[in-house]
């Protein structure tokens, strides 16, 4: 009489499990995810290295010499703490030191840029 319930409890066993693979996978159970057809036909692109800001070139104004600007000129009237709490495009530098050259500072067209790059590298947007 055992043989025979356990007969029956692997008969039973088995229709259940013949059954529950038919029907597909349960909710919440674990899947597969879809394994792509076609290989990818591109490779992506790498991403672009951006540079850090900008240097003048040798031909161009000096950091330093525009360093050594700002430090004389811009501490003749106000605080070196203003211009560096500042942050501005290059555009909005230069337009900052057209307007204090109208005021007094005295800057040829060669250390206004050389000005602009300075704080354009230093305190530029």
């Amino acid at each position: 009489m055992r043989h025979g319930i356990l007969f029956f409890v692997l008969v039973a066993l088995l229709m259940v499990t013949a059954a529950c693979a038919q029907a597909g996978p349960t909710v919440g159970a674990p899947t597969k995810p879809p394994v792509p057809t076609e290989a990818p036909t591109q490779a992506p692109s790498p991403t672009p290295v951006l540079s850090p800001t900008p240097v003048p070139t040798p031909a161009g104004p000096s950091l330093e010499q525009g360093q050594a600007l700002v430090q004389s000129q811009c501490s003749t009237c106000h605080g070196l703490d203003r211009v560096e709490r500042a942050s501005k495009t290059e555009a909005e530098w230069r337009s900052t030191v057209q307007r204090m050259m109208a005021k007094g500072a005295q800057l040829n067209d060669a250390e206004l840029e050389a000005v602009v790059a300075y704080l354009t590298a230093t305190y530029g947007k």
